[in-house]
């Protein structure tokens, strides 16, 4: 890839980085930011996964976009005009402890934000969404949260991933907003961000759609086998296939076959939390979200009953 003046310049640096939480509307604000015609949000990914030095699907396989020179970072960028802020969203970046003081390294000026979500209800999406794409093996949420807590419990634990942010970044340069607030009033939501960005308020047609909606797979076979696949590439260092296999068609094929696969869970048997479950995660984020309320000065009473 060819890089633009602006981003070879030693002195660039991205405006915004918005560090999660997973499974919190981070895919519907990304979508929303790419469309802003002020801001320019990279059109080749979503998430670039840079500073993490894991990867999100597991929480254990190393990432290999990380140490990468920063020019490749740098290169989702190329478009962008001398005019546009510039940013991305990776959700890994809020609950890996290396990340922020990574991201500091890169930029101390640079603006975070999050978005956060119950942490029972985000956790259990989380775990939805990983069995939908065929990742992590857990037939149940409880062998999930019990086998891979780092990446189902962790996760939530917003105090305890926040604070890394701010021991590092003044106060003003981190935004933390709410899922609950995109469904109560997704323009307030959006005006809220916008301000902190710097940019004119823009509410394209996409602000009332939802966005990377869950799915249900006819058949969960099939998708923990392309899941095991595509960690198995990652895990044994493979990248190098995936060019080879994207000319020749196989992961067009393979994408195909997961999307016809996939059908809406309304119209399928909903999976449901057990009760005596919630309650034991009710007491086991008590104590964060209790720090997260001193931290952020706001009532996070309706995530403790």
């Amino acid at each position: 890839m060819v890089s633009s003046s602006r981003t070879m310049d030693k002195d660039f640096r991205i405006d915004f980085i918005g560090i999660g939480a997973s499974k919190s509307a981070t895919s519907w604000v990304a979508e929303i930011l790419r469309l802003h015609p002020d801001i320019y949000y990279p059109m080749d990914e979503k998430e670039l996964n840079y500073f993490n030095r894991i990867m999100p699907q597991d929480f254990k396989t190393k990432n290999h976009n990380h140490g990468k020179p920063l020019e490749w970072y740098h290169d989702y960028f190329r478009d962008a005009k001398e005019e546009q802020v510039t940013g991305e969203i990776t959700p890994v970046y809020l609950p890996l402890e290396e990340c922020a003081k990574d991201i500091h390294a890169y930029n101390p000026e640079v603006k975070i934000f999050a978005v956060l979500r119950h942490p029972i209800e985000r956790s259990f999406s989380q775990f939805k969404f990983s069995k939908q794409n065929g990742i992590g093996g857990y037939d149940t949420y409880e062998e999930a949260i019990k086998g891979n807590p780092e990446k189902f419990l962790d996760t939530s634990m917003y105090y305890r991933n926040l604070k890394r942010y701010f021991d590092v970044f003044p106060k003003e340069n981190i935004k933390v907003l709410f899922f609950e607030d995109v469904k109560k009033d997704n323009k307030a939501f959006l005006k809220e961000l916008y301000d902190f960005l710097g940019v004119s308020e823009f509410y394209p047609e996409l602000t009332d759609k939802k966005v990377n909606v869950g799915l249900q797979p006819k058949s969960q076979g099939l998708v923990n086998f392309i899941g095991k696949a595509k960690m198995f590439i990652h895990s044994n260092g493979l990248q190098f296939m995936l060019p080879v296999l994207q000319k020749t068609g196989v992961l067009s094929a393979v994408k195909s076959l997961k999307r016809n696969n996939m059908t809406a869970r309304k119209e399928t048997k909903k999976e449901e939390m057990h009760e005596n479950t919630r309650k034991r995660l009710k007491d086991y984020f008590r104590k964060d979200i209790e720090s997260l309320e001193q931290l952020l000065n706001k009532d996070l009473s309706h995530w403790k009953d």
